[in-house]
């Protein structure tokens, strides 16, 4: 007679279950949720503040196109732009040497290059000069200039520092 005969096979566990989750899981996944939600809530409103922006470039472009671009159409483009920022009342007054310092005050410092007052202030003041309208080519690359390299935190800033005053 054999005595391992009378042993019995040997119990195997159950097998672990991923079902219920430890609370370490849990944690990990709700810092996921959050930064994803966190994430799409940055993006939406980077999206929505920068809408403004390229529908003006957009215009521009299509007045670009068809040869209708004049000074005081990109002018008027340019404060619109800024008046969706900033509001009304502090840009609608803005004209002559304040609009040109707003304008150059308001792109991101390391674009400032890109534009000098100089171009700002001949632009603001072809309103006055005879024919503006041939140097459609200037004033699209300096309008489509502006809309690029300008720092909306200094627009919604300035709108916010007005409205305290």
């Amino acid at each position: 007679m054999n005595p391992l005969d009378n042993l019995a096979d040997i119990a195997e566990p159950s097998s672990v279950n991923i079902w219920p989750l430890a609370w370490g899981w849990w944690a990990v996944i709700s810092i996921v949720l959050l930064l994803v939600v966190l994430l799409f809530v940055i993006i939406a409103k980077n999206v929505k503040r920068n809408a403004v922006r390229k529908t003006a470039l957009a215009q521009l472009k299509h007045a670009n196109a068809t040869n209708t671009l004049s000074v005081s159409q990109a002018s008027t483009l340019l404060k619109r732009t800024c008046i969706s920022y900033c509001g009304r009342e502090p840009i609608a007054k803005l004209h002559g040497s304040q609009w040109v310092e707003f304008l150059f005050n308001s792109l991101k410092t390391s674009s400032q290059n890109k534009l000098t007052t100089e171009q700002l202030t001949l632009f603001a003041q072809s309103h006055y000069m005879p024919n503006p309208e041939s140097n459609s080519a200037l004033i699209f690359e300096l309008t489509s200039t502006w809309l690029k390299a300008v720092d909306l935190n200094k627009l919604i800033a300035y709108k916010n520092e007005v409205g305290h005053v």
